[in-house]
């Protein structure tokens, strides 16, 4: 909307906007190999590189929809026939992506004033002044001298909240933490012969030979 009154030029605008965005991503859900060398790849031995072997587990759905509300308002101000002030107030809210709620599955192992596991709060003093100027230093209408200054904020992208979701959905395996039943077998006397085994606790189906 906009109102002239005089040397004022007053402009208002509001908007509302309401994203769908569902996806389907789990981190490295296809698993992540690292191989100290090119011989223990080929004997089909357990990774035993840098990173080991990572595996993303559980589920990769994640609803994103998210709402936003925009308002400004701006007075282009004729101070005199050789200066122009533009003076505006910008405010932006955006609410959080709706699974970001699945934090507070976790509320009863909070520990109050270290980490609470809450749905996080959403940033509400996003306000963006605007400061504008149009100069002419002669007079003639042929030489413009303009500056401007103004504050903008982004809008934080959905991977921060879907990568932090609750181990109740999605974690990541490694050998160390999750193929603890290869350590149970060695410790209990398995024969040092070349056998395959299953191993239902590690990567979902995977064989691993070991010596």
């Amino acid at each position: 909307m906009i109102v002239v009154r005089g040397a004022h030029t007053l402009k208002f605008g509001a908007e509302w906007r309401h994203w769908i965005a569902p996806t389907n991503f789990l981190p490295r859900e296809r698993g992540e190999w690292d191989y100290s060398s090119l011989q223990t790849l080929i004997n089909d031995r357990v990774p035993d590189g840098f990173n080991g072997a990572l595996r993303g587990a559980g589920s990769g759905v994640f609803s994103g929809n998210q709402d936003g509300i925009y308002g400004f308002a701006q007075d282009d101000w004729k101070v005199t026939p050789q200066l122009a002030l533009n003076l505006g107030l910008r405010y932006e809210w955006m609410s959080n992506p709706r699974d970001a709620r699945l934090q507070t599955l976790n509320a009863l192992a909070n520990l109050p004033g270290v980490f609470e596991f809450r749905n996080p709060r959403t940033d509400r003093n996003n306000f963006a002044p605007r400061l504008g100027f149009a100069w002419d230093p002669i007079g003639d209408g042929r030489t413009s001298v303009r500056g401007g200054f103004g504050v903008s904020y982004d809008v934080t992208f959905q991977n921060l909240t879907l990568l932090q979701l609750p181990p109740q959905f999605q974690v990541e395996q490694n050998q160390g933490i999750t193929c603890s039943g290869l350590a149970g077998l060695r410790l209990h006397g398995v024969p040092p012969e070349p056998v395959f085994w299953l191993v239902a606790d590690c990567f979902r189906n995977w064989l691993f030979h070991r010596p």
